[in-house]
């Protein structure tokens, strides 16, 4: 159940993004009270992404179905938990582990045989190719990049 406060600040950030957001946002709250503040959020996310104007409270619920099946059909490998934040702990789905080097060149760093310093570091984290979060963001930048060759015709 969507609670009231949780409801006002997922709609200010609708009000903020979008054009032409209601004076009074009370049928919303009542059409829309029943869904979890999670779920909302999800419902909003979505509409900030491909919405133009302030969504009536029939196609927020049609966001929330979209992003949240998006969310657990995630190439079969990770289902959504609302309960969970990330799905790589270790790395917090940025692909880079955080290790600490004692000051024996456990980091591969020849000026750490130097130095002797205890010290933090980073390397790709073993979930680089499995991680669904990661594979999406790649799959996401291959999208809006442009391959050199292409890149030089369009100058021309």
């Amino acid at each position: 159940m969507s609670t009231r406060d949780a409801f006002d600040a997922q709609m200010s950030r609708l009000a903020l993004g979008l054009r032409w957001p209601p004076a009074d946002l009370t049928s919303h709250f009542e059409a829309l009270k029943d869904l979890p503040d999670d779920h909302l959020r999800l419902a909003v996310n979505r509409a900030l992404q491909s919405r133009e104007v302030f969504p009536t409270p029939s196609e927020l619920r049609q966001d929330c179905d979209t992003a949240r099946q998006n969310v657990s059909t995630t190439s079969g490998v990770f289902a959504y938990d609302p309960d969970r934040r990330y799905h790589c702990d270790e790395c917090r789905d940025t692909g880079w582990a955080e290790n600490q080097c004692d000051g024996n060149q456990q980091c591969g760093m020849p000026s750490c045989a130097v130095t002797n310093y205890a010290h933090h570091y980073v390397k790709k984290c073993d979930c680089w190719e499995t991680n669904p979060v990661l594979i999406r963001a790649r799959d996401q930048a291959k999208r809006y990049a442009v391959a050199p060759a292409q890149a030089k015709r369009r100058r021309s």
